[in-house]
């Protein structure tokens, strides 16, 4: 499934882009705004889809001054159904919602990134998931895998598109975003959970958060790991600094 163009499902032909157009106006668009819209075609093919939906029905045609314009007829018996493929990606985002909404061990954030996220797929894309889990026990990690993989085989269901799912836990995430991975840095929709972007807000907190949980298995305490933690150690003393400067200004 194409979900930048999703009527072609059913038509590869360019009325499927035209009723995308005018599916996502409520006023009235000319020839030329459309074509715009449509992405695709020519002119001439535009005027002959118009000139066809508007026999149909299903599109409206009004001459205003020394030019016709367009708009959906949104009382047409079938335009529900053109109403469905046009909300085909918010289609996807609930359904995903639904089922991860159902599982026994909720995830911490589901967010779809990649060429589906951006609007730039085509048929042949996969629909790319990533996913943050909480930490999991030995005894937790085949019912938390059974239902990524229920996830994946739905997704392919609905769209025919292949899935691909990023799991990370937290640990994980936090490397990933100190080594700033492209995944990290794409575009992202955020369809559960908290956002991944809210977790750890930027590359240098999350390499701070790397040192400190590394120094942590060299110590015997989180405390300990804070004082030997380089940028943590200036970050206190700089704290304390403008703690003093307060205080000093207060007592004048």
């Amino acid at each position: 499934m194409d979900f930048s163009n999703p009527f072609r499902v059913v038509t590869p032909t360019l009325d499927g882009p035209v009723l995308h157009a005018l599916s996502g106006s409520d006023a009235a668009l000319t020839r030329a705004q459309i074509h715009r819209l449509s992405k695709s075609g020519s002119d001439a093919g535009v005027r002959k889809v118009l000139k066809r939906l508007v026999g149909q029905g299903i599109v409206v045609e009004e001459h205003v001054g020394s030019r016709f314009t367009y708009r959906a007829n949104r009382e047409h018996l079938l335009w529900p159904a053109v109403e469905a493929f046009a909300s085909a990606h918010e289609l996807l985002d609930e359904r995903i919602q639904t089922e991860v909404a159902t599982w026994s061990i909720p995830p911490m954030s589901v967010e779809l990134f990649g060429s589906v996220a951006t609007g730039r797929s085509t048929g042949e894309s996969d629909v790319d998931l990533m996913i943050v889990s909480p930490h999991l026990t030995v005894d937790a990690e085949d019912a938390w895998d059974a239902q990524v993989d229920s996830l994946r085989d739905a997704v392919l269901r609905w769209t025919g598109n292949v899935c691909e799912i990023l799991v990370m836990d937290p640990p994980q995430l936090v490397e990933a975003k100190a080594n700033d991975e492209p995944s990290i840095r794409s575009e992202r929709v955020s369809l559960a959970g908290d956002r991944i972007d809210a977790m750890v807000p930027s590359p240098d907190i999350a390499r701070l958060f790397a040192q400190m949980v590394e120094t942590k298995r060299q110590t015997k305490s989180l405390t300990e790991a804070l004082e030997k933690t380089p940028e943590m150690k200036r970050l206190r003393e700089q704290m304390q600094q403008v703690r003093s400067a307060v205080m000093h200004g207060k007592k004048r």
